[in-house]
């Protein structure tokens, strides 16, 4: 029972696109979020974009807004103490990390939103439990400003309040679809199959539409 509830998560979703890859006109698109007031030079509608950023992953590596270029990316917010939600969410992206494991278009972006205490070791060892190919899944951490800035009204547009941490962090358990161009193109439930199921569809729909 078990494998097969494993079975259907995996092949459902995969029966969709396929579906509207080969046996239907794909007339399906994926909103693009926040339309700005003013136009283009062109005329043509300017979106919002996630603004540039500065972060440090579990190699220690500089991770900026160019992480963005020529993928699509999911994005969430999380925090390695988090007595919550956030394992949940780790699982539901783990098994993205695994339908999409060769397919070097998609990747994920894990940012912690305690970093004070999730150092670049900290976010290591949890990243290795947790079984995240980090040429795919990323986590990084940075300081608490600029943390608090990109995922609120200027960037992500999630709420975050860190009064006190652990016991009172109010972190949103979306997770963000951003394609190449750094522009919103969905949020979902992280914690709910029917939700990840929907992302996995619009990732497929994204590339059959060839919007990296």
């Amino acid at each position: 029972m078990k494998k097969a509830i494993l079975a259907s998560m995996f092949v459902l979703p995969l029966f969709f696109y396929l579906f509207l890859r080969f046996f239907t006109t794909n007339h399906f698109s994926i909103p693009i979020y926040y339309p700005q007031e003013e136009l283009s030079a062109e005329g043509d509608t300017i979106y919002h974009q996630i603004p540039n950023f500065s972060f440090i992953d579990t190699d220690s590596n500089l991770v900026n807004q160019s992480i963005f270029a020529n993928r699509i990316t999911v994005v969430d917010f999380m925090f390695t103490r988090c007595p919550g939600p956030c394992p949940k969410m780790s699982s539901m992206l783990k098994q993205l990390q695994t339908i999409f494991s060769a397919d070097t278009a998609i990747q994920i972006l894990s940012i912690s939103v305690d970093p004070d205490f999730d150092k670049v070791k900290v976010l290591k060892e949890y990243s290795e439990r947790l079984g995240a190919n980090t040429t795919k899944w990323r986590f990084v951490t940075g300081n608490k400003k600029e943390v608090q800035f990109i995922s609120k009204e200027n960037g992500f547009k999630l709420a975050l309040s860190l009064d006190s941490i652990p016991e009172n962090v109010n972190h949103s358990i979306k997770f963000v679809l951003v394609d190449s161009q750094k522009r919103i193109r969905g949020y979902y439930d992280g914690t709910s199959q029917k939700e990840f199921d929907r992302l996995v569809t619009e990732i497929r729909i994204l590339k059959s539409n060839s919007e990296l």
